[in-house]
């Protein structure tokens, strides 16, 4: 059915379902007459070849590298079963804010991932698809029958998400998102505007630091003419932040003066631990839940959690109306 309506196809290369799906795809691609190597990108291990032979091969080490290829080459994820690989493939896909489709009723990773996501669905909700809508792909499968009216179910959520996001940048005006951030901190920035890179490349959203003002520029002005764009603020929350005199004189009170007039949504990420309880920003709400551990001080797999959280919440933000 992907092959049908022109989808390309972004496998891992994998026997069971990888190889079925990919064989299945490659056949209704020929049939077309089409060159198989421009729809279909099997990623595998620099070690293996692929267990179906044929479109364009992505050579990868072992490791996460090998979800987080995939996820880079798609615009949208759909997941079958899975038993812990493809539930990292969901945490992959959340933060890099593509959508992702679980055929619940193939079992395994995506029941849980469908579950999830449906408990979740204000925060993680897909453009152009209402729950209803999403539902429609968990009824239990257990014949040929159930499986074509899955992947037609399917096939329809992409058709909606796909129009919905060509439709985006006409409907959104305010869509800017304002990163505050002390340059001592520009690690952090960068780690945080990369969650936001997706939906940039669609243009459901544009990101503003002061990386964007160049020698010259006024540079009030200039933050002034993004605070007037601006739908959420995205405060980078360190000592470094509390101690830089820009932020907390001509910054920040901007900032807050827009939320206080409900003209920009607040949404603060505690990166380094500082003192920020009695700071007028923190009663707005902050992008991740468990703000009393700063980011620098979680492990790898916490911190890659959190960035999942955040991704989101901002993204929640970003397309509230």
């Amino acid at each position: 059915m992907l092959a049908e309506a022109g989808y390309g196809l972004v496998a891992g290369g994998w026997p069971g379902v990888d190889y079925i799906c990919a064989d299945a795809f490659a056949k209704a691609i020929r049939r077309q007459g089409k060159e198989l190597s421009d729809y279909l990108i099997q990623v595998v291990w620099k070690d293996r070849a692929p267990d179906f032979r044929g479109g364009y091969v992505v050579e990868v080490p072992r490791g996460p590298d090998e979800w987080k290829e995939c996820v880079r080459f798609a615009s949208a994820v759909i997941l079958v079963g899975g038993e812990g690989g493809t539930y990292e493939t969901y945490l992959f896909a959340a933060q890099e804010l593509r959508p992702v489709i679980p055929l619940a009723g193939t079992g395994g990773d995506s029941a849980r991932v469908f579950r999830e996501i449906q408990e979740r669905w204000s925060a993680e909700q897909i453009g152009g698809i209402t729950l209803q809508d999403f539902q429609k792909v968990a009824p239990r499968i257990s014949s040929p029958e159930d499986a074509r009216s899955a992947a037609g179910a399917v096939r329809e959520l992409l058709g909606r998400h796909f129009e919905y996001a060509a439709s985006a940048p006409r409907r959104l005006r305010r869509n800017k998102v304002f990163i505050s951030y002390s340059h001592k901190d520009e690690a952090w920035r960068d780690k945080v505007r990369s969650l936001m890179e997706p939906l940039e490349r669609q243009g459901r959203l544009a990101v503003f630091d002061d990386t964007g003002i160049r020698a010259g520029d006024s540079w009030l002005e200039r933050i002034q003419t993004a605070l007037d764009q601006t739908k959420v603020a995205v405060l980078l929350v360190s000592p470094n932040f509390l101690k830089s005199e820009f932020i907390q004189q001509s910054e920040l009170p901007a900032l807050l003066q827009a939320a206080g007039r409900g003209e920009v949504r607040v949404r603060w990420i505690h990166i380094s631990p500082s003192s920020f309880r009695d700071c007028e920003f923190a009663k707005y709400q902050a992008a991740h839940e468990k703000v009393d551990r700063a980011l620098d001080d979680l492990s790898p797999a916490e911190e890659n959690a959190a960035l999942v959280e955040i991704a989101r919440e901002i993204r929640a933000a970003v397309e509230a109306p």
